[in-house]
């Protein structure tokens, strides 16, 4: 009958301790899942950004090459309208 009590503590202090143990490597496993899950997510994240980014500097490319042509189409309109000033002027005398 003494024998019992003590038994009884050995099996509650196993039971604590495989407990522990179970819920640490549970902890450990839930948080490795999190940090690849998170990792996989910062990668996925790095690469749209990285797909915006070249795509925004494809647009800025194209934005620089159309207003190069708006710039030569402005000079060009504005020597054609100087040299209809000048030959109508010329004209008129």
């Amino acid at each position: 009958m003494t024998a019992f009590p003590t038994e009884l503590e050995e099996a509650i202090k196993k039971a604590r301790e495989a407990a522990i143990k179970n819920t640490s490597q549970k902890a450990k496993v839930d948080a490795d899942l999190l940090e690849k899950e998170w990792q996989s997510t910062k990668q996925s994240c790095e690469a749209k950004i990285q797909s915006l980014d070249e795509t925004i500097q494809k647009q800025l490319q194209q934005i620089e090459g159309i207003s190069t042509q708006l710039q030569t189409a402005l000079n060009q309109a504005q020597d054609l309208a100087m040299r209809a000033f000048n030959s109508s002027s010329n004209n008129a005398k």
